[in-house]
C-alpha cells in the first residue's frame, strides 16, 4: 500500500499517475490519506484514482451538518472511482452509527481499537495471544 499524505503537494499529476500505475503493475495499491486536509485535495482522487480514500478526522465530526454532507458527497465520488472509504478519528459509538448511515463501511480510531505492534496483530490473527 502506498499512502499519499496530506503533507506533500503533487506538483505533476501526470508524472505521479505514471509512477503510481507502474507500482500498481507490481501489485501496489494507492491510498489518499486525510482527504480534506492539507494538500490532500479532490484532484488527488480524480487524477490518481486511489483504491483507498481515508477521510480526515474533521469530516467524522457527526455534529457538523456540513461535514456529514461532505462525507455523503465523497462516498458518491468513491463509488465512481471504485475506491473504498475509511473514516479516521472514530472516537465514540455515535460516530460509528452516523458514519455507517452515510455509506462509509470502514473506520479507524480509538473507539474501534488501540494501535498494536505488528507482531501482536499477526499472532492474534493466527489464534495466539
Amino acid at each position: 500500500m502506498i499512502e499519499l499524505t496530506e503533507q506533500t503537494p503533487v506538483e505533476d499529476y501526470v508524472r505521479c499517475r505514471t509512477v503510481v500505475d507502474r507500482l500498481r503493475g507490481l501489485g501496489a495499491r494507492l491510498a489518499i490519506d486525510d482527504l480534506g486536509a492539507g494538500y490532500a485535495s479532490l484532484r488527488h482522487v480524480i487524477a490518481l484514482q486511489p483504491e483507498i480514500i481515508k477521510l480526515d478526522r474533521a469530516l467524522t465530526d457527526v455534529t457538523d451538518g456540513a461535514a456529514r454532507s461532505t462525507v455523503q458527497t465523497l462516498v458518491g465520488l468513491a463509488r465512481l472511482v471504485d475506491a473504498t472509504i475509511i473514516a479516521e478519528g472514530i472516537e465514540h459509538a455515535g460516530q460509528v452509527d452516523v458514519i455507517r448511515g452515510l455509506g462509509v463501511e470502514l473506520g479507524q480510531g480509538w473507539h474501534l481499537g488501540r494501535p498494536e505492534r505488528p507482531e501482536r496483530v499477526v499472532l492474534a490473527a493466527a489464534g495466539h495471544r
